[in-house]
């Protein structure tokens, strides 16, 4: 069985069984594509059910198709990949056609493609070799102008032509084959002439004179030109003769000799140039450019013609003007400050005017008489108003000096003491409050009521007259929980305060800053409370440092309530897993001691993620020893944000464990865990991996409330039979927990597969068909050849009245009725051309099955392959020859069978 080879699919077949019953097309033209793939890694068996490649990793439009000159039946396509193209391996190929049908595919050595920026770029041919059938089917128009030639094409080329004598004869227009003649007088256009022939001619030549300066020797004579010539003939002695006593002839008799005329032009040789010297210092009739002082006769006063004018006439006549305009001038007004007599009078403008137009008379009494009127009749005049201002000339000053002196309504900035009533005892107004007013309001709260004695009981301070106010503790003699203090050794300050439903509460600050608070729970008892437990308000920060003697994380010596420290190294009852380092963290311990409830919570901040464990003290052990709540590690932790994203399935990924004990690890959905395996301890059976190796443990499935879980266990190894992973199914409480082990098979070469699971059971192809029961049909090709198995892509036709049938071996057999004239020669269409040759046609009447006919009809196929030709001879019905009465009649039906290849 052939291992590389090249398939039509079945969307090929389809489309070429379509296109021989005329109802497609398939077109190899420039828009056509191949596409290369990789295989995804090994190499593909083509199948004719692809609709594309295993795994594509280039497609282009293909650089040319053509029909295999050493195999008519075979279409060759060609793809060529640029060098800057690549970077992949090519095991596989296929081909498309104009409209995108995926028409055939193919498999092939495996190689790799560089491209340039890997330093090895090359350009790569790919030509895929399909057997067609019927290659009459599939339609090549390809534009050569952009086909790309290949070396191995124009080797090819170029040996056929040096191979061939089928070369054109030369032209008068073309290049070619031609026939030497040593003949000089031929006539021949199709002859090449000889070197002897040249000679002969060059011999010849040689003795006559160039067309070019020919140096003549001798007396060479010439025709005489008449004297009307005058181009490039040679001029002989007489027609020069005659042209000079022709030029003498047309002169006057007084200039008709070189004397006369020399004597007519002064005898001067430069009589050119004299002329042209002399008139040089001429002015043009038009547009004179005159220089130096030219003068002119001056026109009389008040000539207005176009006569020069002198300077003397422009004179004259700019002083007449002048004279002119000074008497006129003398009568008007300047327009800057005009000094204006008599009684001038111009335009009265309208009231609404506010401009620079001159004010008359008029507008002036009418704006008057309009103000007068706007004005009350006490205010009228201005002696009216002079005493409504008080007579005072600085009105303006004086009002702005005495506003000066008072406060705004809007934001005053009152100086002095200013003073205002004082209002009444619980006034919730906007009305002013005065000192006396604010004194009053707040004078218990303020009330500062010095030191502490030194055996004060705060739980005795309640909120009456005796107590409310602040009280300081400077002595941390006495100051201890036992004596209500928020923690031993408080040294600060106590508010005493009358406030909430119960009456009051109690605000510490220590020194240093941080604050407690505490409310009491119920009225007042008159002695000692009911108190709440203290509280801290903010300053949980820190930067005290738990010293490395301290090896218990909740040793209550070092962590009161509401303590924060910053750790350095690892402790004993830290996170389980963590090393030194991850163990460099921050812890906050939240201690409730009062009340009938006791508990401890920590939250340990550290590089890995934060930590929390809750547990209930043994008060008769002073805290000593804390039971821990169940759901964290040995240690009770548990990280942060575990049960939240256990809920939706999610888990912490890529955590780093130097220990994993399967018995005893709680796991989290979603959570990865790398552990070394030397590093694990009661490990279940069935995980056979190699001392050191690092392995990844995936929880996808955690039931906390049912102890029951599933992991995924993968080794992070390269080596080849190290590479498999299990899945771990645990169920079980902690400590007895039972495992169920399976491997999940992977593409390890090592791996047998089993058909139970999926797989063939065996390494090899061999193996793999003898545990499948695959006989050797198992190793056949799909084909038409010896030994393959034909699919029904090769079992083409149509079933009509007319149709076809196609076979594997290429033989076609069709069929059909055709209507035919009895004595007349008729021809009828095959239902599908044949590729090659039609073989034999047979032909027998259609008569009903009611009339008992027999006849005499024949057929030829004349080497066609697209039709036939037939006639009917002779025919009898019930035993009548009808052949005389019918001949020539209407046509009639007949059957043909046709078979061909």
């Amino acid at each position: 069985m052939a291992k590389f080879k090249t398939i039509i699919t079945t969307a090929g077949a389809a489309k070429i069984a379509a296109v021989l019953a005329g109802t497609a097309s398939i077109v190899l033209d420039n828009t056509a594509k191949m596409a290369v793939g990789d295989g995804n890694g090994t190499l593909p068996t083509p199948s004719p059910a692809q609709t594309k490649l295993v795994k594509e990793v280039h497609r282009a439009p293909i650089n040319r198709a053509s029909i295999d000159a050493s195999d008519p039946k075979n279409i060759v396509a060609e793809l060529v990949i640029p060098p800057e193209t690549g970077g992949f391996w090519i095991r596989e190929m296929a081909l498309y056609d104009a409209a995108g049908t995926l028409l055939a595919v193919g498999n092939m050595a495996e190689t790799y493609k560089p491209s340039l920026s890997e330093g090895a770029g090359r350009k790569m041919v790919i030509r895929m070799v399909i057997a067609v059938s019927e290659v009459s089917a599939i339609t090549i128009t390809m534009d050569t102008t952009t086909v790309m030639a290949t070396q191995d094409y124009v080797d090819s080329e170029i040996d056929k032509h040096a191979k061939s004598r089928s070369h054109p004869d030369a032209t008068l227009t073309a290049k070619g084959f031609t026939q030497l003649n040593s003949a000089t007088n031929s006539a021949s256009e199709a002859q090449a002439a000889t070197p002897k022939a040249v000679k002969t001619v060059m011999d010849a030549t040689n003795l006559k004179a160039p067309i070019a300066s020919p140096a003549l020797t001798g007396k060479p004579t010439a025709p005489t030109a008449a004297q009307t010539v005058s181009d490039t003939q040679i001029a002989t002695t007489a027609y020069v003769k005659a042209a000079v006593a022709a030029l003498i002839n047309s002169s006057p008799d007084v200039l008709d000799t070189l004397g006369e005329l020399a004597a007519a032009l002064g005898n001067d040789a430069n009589f050119a140039t004299t002329m042209t010297n002399q008139l040089a210092l001429k002015a043009p009739l038009a547009s004179p450019g005159l220089t130096g002082l030219p003068t002119a006769p001056t026109a009389a006063a008040g000539t207005n013609t176009k006569q020069l004018s002198t300077t003397e006439f422009v004179q004259s006549a700019i002083a007449v003007l002048n004279a002119a305009v000074t008497s006129a001038l003398a009568l008007k007004a300047p327009l800057a400050s005009p000094a204006l007599t008599g009684a001038p009078t111009a335009p009265t403008a309208a009231q609404t005017v506010n401009n620079t137009q001159i004010a008359t008379t008029a507008f002036v009494k009418a704006a008057v008489t309009a103000l007068v009127n706007s004005s009350p009749a006490a205010l009228d005049t201005l002696k009216e108003l002079a005493d409504a201002l008080g007579n005072d000339a600085n009105f303006a000053t004086t009002m702005t000096n005495q506003l000066a002196l008072k406060a705004p309504l809007a934001s005053p900035v009152l100086t002095g003491a200013p003073t205002a009533p004082t209002a009444a005892a619980g006034n919730n107004t906007t009305q002013l409050a005065t000192t006396e007013f604010v004194s009053r309001a707040v004078s218990p709260a303020l009330l500062m009521r010095g030191d502490l004695p030194a055996n004060a009981n705060l739980n005795n301070y309640g909120p009456t007259p005796d107590f409310i106010g602040k009280w300081g503790k400077y002595s941390s003699v006495g100051a201890t929980i036992a004596n209500g203090f928020p923690e031993d050794g408080a040294v600060g300050d106590v508010e005493i305060l009358p406030y909430n439903q119960f009456g009051g509460g109690q605000r510490y600050t220590v020194r240093g800053g941080r604050m407690y608070l505490r409310n009491l729970t119920g009225v007042w008892n008159g002695l000692d409370g009911p108190w709440s437990d203290w509280f801290e308000i903010g300053g949980l920060s820190s930067n005290k440092v738990l010293p490395g003697t301290v090896t218990s994380l909740s040793d209550a010596a070092w962590f009161a309530q509401n303590t924060t420290y910053i750790l350095s190294g690892a402790r004993g009852d830290g996170p389980v897993g963590l090393t030194a380092g991850q163990s460099n963290a921050v812890i906050l311990s939240l201690r409730r001691s009062g009340g009938t409830i006791m508990g401890l919570c920590q939250l340990m901040f550290t590089p890995a993620g934060t930590y929390e464990r809750r547990g209930e003290p043994n008060a008769a052990a002073k805290w000593t020893a804390v039971t821990w709540y169940p759901g964290g590690d040995a240690n009770g932790w548990r990280l942060v944000g575990a049960d939240a994203m256990a809920a939706i399935g999610q888990g912490i990924s890529s955590q780093n464990y130097t220990t994993l004990d399967w018995q005893q690890f709680d796991f989290v959905s979603g959570q990865n865990i790398m552990v070394n395996v030397s590093q694990w301890a009661n490990a279940p059976a069935g995980l056979p991996y190699v001392a050191g190796d690092i392995v990844t443990v995936e929880c996808i499935i955690a039931r906390n409330n049912a102890d029951r879980y599933v992991v995924n266990v993968t080794s992070q190894s390269t080596g080849n039979g190290n590479r498999k992973d299990y899945r771990v199914v645990i169920y079980g409480a902690k400590g007895s927990r039972a495992f169920g082990v399976d491997q999940l098979f992977t593409s390890d070469s090592s791996t047998v597969i089993p058909i139970i699971n999926g797989g063939t059971g065996g390494k090899t192809a061999a193996e793999a068909r003898t545990n499948l029961e695959l006989k050797t049909a198992a190793l056949r090709d799909v084909g038409i050849g010896a030994n393959q198995i034909p699919d029904m892509s090769f079992f083409t036709g149509v079933k009509a009245d007319t149709g076809y049938q196609k076979l594997p071996s290429g033989i076609i057999i069709q069929w059909g009725l055709a209507a035919a004239t009895i004595g007349v020669l008729s021809q009828k269409a095959y239902p599908v051309a044949f590729p090659n040759a039609a073989l034999h046609v047979f032909l027998t009447h259609n008569v009903p099955n009611d009339v008992a006919g027999v006849g005499l009809s024949g057929a030829r196929t004349q080497g066609s392959t697209t039709l036939f030709d037939y006639q009917i001879q002779s025919l009898k019905v019930n035993g009548t020859d009808v052949t005389a009465a019918a001949s020539g009649s209407a046509a009639m039906s007949m059957h043909f069978l046709a078979i061909g290849y």
